[in-house]
């Protein structure tokens, strides 16, 4: 009976032994990954499939680090909380790193640290005509003008005054005939064209001609020396370098992103939108005038023939990092760490990073 007992017990422990044996050598489910279509980061084709700049790099990750995963289609609006309460484990698609966020949930090291860009209309980004000609009182360029003109009438005077008791003078006929053939040969002169059609025969007149040639150099100098100096502070009256220069717009964001905190912090209101095509749509009916989002977005929208009257500029005191967001307290993410470095050293992630964002776009600036 006793022997029965301990059998029983030896049977019973083996049992239990094998039984945790298997547990310990049964795989480990496969990995939850969010998926929400969000250009360039994420795109699905006709067929279906799952592609994109994040989904090509997520899949070079999980080859490095042999982890099994299954894509799993989630609503945009309900991604960040389907992953704050654990039922996706990782989520691919247009995701930046920001304080708000990384009180909620966890992020890989970033993949991408680009500045933050702008799309526009293409005459928003160079000097409007009525910005230029407000401008030009201000530079001078009205009283060059009229220091011209009035240095011609002089001089086509002075002209006909030293020629017109010569019987074949290039400026005979009467008062109004001669000094209007002057005031031809004085604006010839001046503006260097020389045609030799008039020139003058006496030695007053020829003298009077090589005063006016090189006062008209100088003349012809200032002004263009003027406008140009105007056309300069007309451009940069309108040009877009940085944050500061987009508060006169009415600008748009895409809602959540790190171009909306950022504006926000810099005191800009702008419209936020849910997706990208929607305020690229607004962009281009005159609804805002700009599109502040992240610089990988604006190159690959931009490069689509459906935008293209839209042009770009950049934000040059601006920063967005792109991550992959996970879980809180998700076990691999150490290998994902690992992986995700591992595959930005590798040459194949610069063939990704080209095919999902395009040529270089035509910047205004």
């Amino acid at each position: 009976m006793i022997k029965r007992f301990v059998y029983l017990i030896l049977l019973l422990s083996c049992a239990l032994m094998g039984a945790r044996a298997a547990d310990v050598a049964a795989p480990p489910p496969p990995l939850q990954v969010g998926v929400y279509e969000e250009p360039p980061y994420v795109v699905r084709d006709e067929s279906g499939s799952w592609d994109g700049l994040a989904v090509g790099l997520w899949r070079m990750i999980a080859a490095r680090e042999n982890l099994d995963y299954a894509l799993i289609p989630v609503d945009q609006d309900a991604a960040m909380q389907e992953l704050e309460q654990g039922r996706i484990d990782i989520l691919l698609g247009e995701m930046s790193m920001t304080a708000e966020r990384e009180r909620q949930i966890d992020f890989s090291h970033a993949f991408l640290a680009e500045p933050l860009a702008v799309a526009m209309e293409s005459g928003r980004l160079f000097p409007h005509w009525a910005e230029f000609l407000q401008s030009l009182p201000s530079h001078g360029v009205y009283t060059v003008i009229l220091i011209g003109a009035a240095g011609m009438v002089v001089f086509a005077i002075l002209f006909w005054i030293a020629e017109r008791r010569l019987t074949n003078s290039h400026f005979g006929g009467s008062p109004f005939q001669a000094i209007g053939s002057a005031l031809w040969f004085s604006a010839v002169t001046m503006t260097t064209v020389g045609y030799g059609d008039k020139t003058p025969l006496t030695p007053l007149g020829r003298f009077l001609a090589f005063v006016w040639m090189f006062a008209g150099i100088l003349m012809v100098g200032g002004f263009t020396a003027t406008v140009a100096s105007t056309v300069s502070a007309a451009r940069l009256a309108t040009a877009v370098y940085g944050v500061t220069d987009i508060a006169r717009f009415q600008n748009g964001v895409l809602d959540g992103s790190a171009a909306s905190i950022q504006l926000r912090n810099a005191g800009i209101v702008a419209e936020r939108f849910d997706h990208v095509s929607d305020a690229l749509a607004a962009v281009e009916s005159g609804k805002v005038h700009t599109l502040v989002a992240d610089f990988v977005t604006i190159r690959y929208e931009l490069n689509q023939p459906r935008w293209s009257k839209l042009r770009a500029a950049v934000l040059h005191d601006t920063s967005s990092r792109m991550a992959i967001p996970v879980r809180t307290g998700l076990p691999e993410l150490e290998a994902i760490n690992v992986g995700l470095l591992d595959s930005l050293e590798d040459p194949a992630w610069q063939g990704v990073l080209r095919r999902w964002t395009g040529p270089p776009l035509p910047l205004g600036m």
